[in-house]
């Protein structure tokens, strides 16, 4: 009978240690639960905070694109116009010159070529402004994409200036040279005329005279 108790007796010895290492397993787990979820959370709120930034940064840059698009827009119509006005003025010159029986070949040749200039300064400028247009629609998209992109608008943007330097140069090397020229043909073509008409006036005068001195 006391056998029957010590063993009984051994028996729940054994299962109180057993029973205090099942609660402290549960422990544990519950704090490692405790601790992945909250590692989890700052893991999301880091996320949440890198998206806003995202957002933030996109949404400056589509702003400072559209307001750079705007202003390239303005300027390419102004100096279009500019350009233009050149070349009205340069064909009603030509014009006037062949209403007096001149030769406007030259002029009209000339203007021909700086038209030709500004055409393509339009098609290259008006491509740079579809690349920076292109670049506000992207803004929000992969990085990598927007690089490519604004580095396909910058290129078109020296294409332009380059176009742009050589108007500048054909004005100055062909246009103004060849205006210079006109002008003096034309001075001396006044001045040829009004010597005639000088010359006629005395002859006209000196006929007066000897017809009075004849009466």
């Amino acid at each position: 009978m006391k056998r029957l108790l010590l063993i009984i007796i051994s028996a729940a010895l054994m299962l109180v240690p057993a029973t205090g290492f099942a609660q402290d397993n549960d422990d544990a787990t519950t704090k490692r639960q405790d601790v992945e979820q909250k590692i989890e959370e700052k893991k999301r709120e880091r996320e949440d905070r890198l998206t806003e930034r995202q957002a933030k940064r996109c949404e400056f840059t589509q702003v400072r694109l559209e307001a750079h698009k705007e202003k390239i827009d303005g300027r390419v119509d102004a100096r279009l116009a500019r350009y233009q006005s050149v070349v009205r003025q340069l064909n009603t010159l030509a014009l006037r010159i062949e209403n007096n029986d001149g030769d406007a070949s030259k002029l009209r040749n000339a203007t021909g070529d700086l038209s030709e200039l500004i055409s393509q300064f339009e098609a290259d400028y008006q491509l740079y402004i579809a690349e920076v247009q292109d670049a506000v629609n992207n803004a929000c998209n992969d990085t990598t994409q927007l690089k490519s992109i604004v580095g396909k608008a910058l290129a078109a943007l020296r294409t332009a200036k380059a176009d742009a330097a050589e108007i500048k140069a054909f004005v100055n090397d062909e246009i103004k040279p060849l205006l210079k020229e006109i002008r003096t043909e034309v001075s001396t073509e006044a001045a040829n005329e009004e010597e005639a008409t000088r010359d006629t006036a005395d002859q006209g005068s000196s006929s007066v005279e000897e017809t009075e001195g004849e009466q």
